[in-house]
């Protein structure tokens, strides 16, 4: 699969070749039904928020113009089919989260409390179903990212480099179906899953769930990182330089999101 220059923010980013004339969900909008309606019985459903988009209405998810409809229903119906299953519970009590496989794999401190982030702990092969389905999110936020108005220049250093043309090569090859070992530049992403309560102090509602993505680095783009509903992507994505902290760098930007949804209440 060659990666060819994009010349335009409306060409597909998986074929490189048709328009980009899909409405594309970086983060699935199967995740938004199932949560919008989680526990209807009991009258409990969660709306979003996506940073800086007041405009967006609370049930629907950012869909920047990535994608061509081919390509995009390809993945939905490939790579993101079974995942849901996987990772969201029937209901958003203890009992259900306890239901699914998850272990703590990550502990820092948060607003001056220990917090853990729990991991997926899948088997194969549904452990590199969900490896691949958060390597595609990533790497549409990536693109999300490189085609929105944000002034960055280390994100067009970035996509401009060596680095980033290994990086759209391999990622692409794995959310195709290769072993991750045969896809070079590729790091296994971290998916986790956050505390409801964690999640409410990050959105300041605890029926409003946040949603947003960006791209992580001091001088230099280090990591993608997502975070919708209960749940937050990290990816390395630069291989030049040693890695930061990644607890360091996980805290800071759930800090960050913090003051910002803060100010959207405000």
């Amino acid at each position: 699969m060659e990666t060819k220059p994009r010349t335009s923010k409306y060409i597909c980013i998986w074929c490189n070749l048709k328009e980009a004339d899909a409405d594309s969900h970086v983060v699935p909008n199967a995740f938004r039904k199932k949560l919008w309606g989680v526990e209807p019985r009991n009258g409990k459903t969660f709306s979003f928020k996506y940073l800086d988009r007041t405009d967006l209405p609370n049930q629907d998810f950012p869909k920047p113009h990535l994608m061509c409809k081919g390509c995009d229903s390809n993945l939905g119906g490939t790579v993101e089919k079974n995942i849901p299953r996987l990772i969201i519970p029937k209901s958003m009590n203890a009992e259900s989260w306890d239901k699914l496989p998850i272990y703590n794999s990550l502990v820092g401190t948060f607003d001056g409390e220990e917090v853990s982030f729990p991991a997926y702990d899948y088997g194969e092969p549904e452990a590199t179903e969900v490896d691949r389905f958060v390597v595609l999110v990533a790497w549409r936020a990536l693109h999300a990212e490189a085609i929105s108005p944000k002034d960055s220049t280390m994100l067009v250093a970035f996509m401009e480099s060596p680095s980033w043309i290994r990086l759209d090569q391999s990622a692409r090859k794995f959310i195709a179906g290769g072993a991750l070992r045969d896809c070079g530049g590729v790091a296994r992403p971290d998916l986790w899953r956050l505390d409801p309560e964690m999640v409410a102090g990050i959105s300041k509602d605890s029926e409003e769930l946040p949603i947003s993505w960006g791209v992580i680095g001091e001088s230099k783009v280090e990591a993608v990182m997502v975070l919708f509903g209960f749940w937050l992507v990290f990816w390395r994505v630069n291989f030049d330089e040693p890695l930061s902290d990644k607890t360091r760098i996980v805290l800071a930007w759930l800090g960050f999101l913090r003051k910002h949804y803060a100010k959207m209440n405000a």
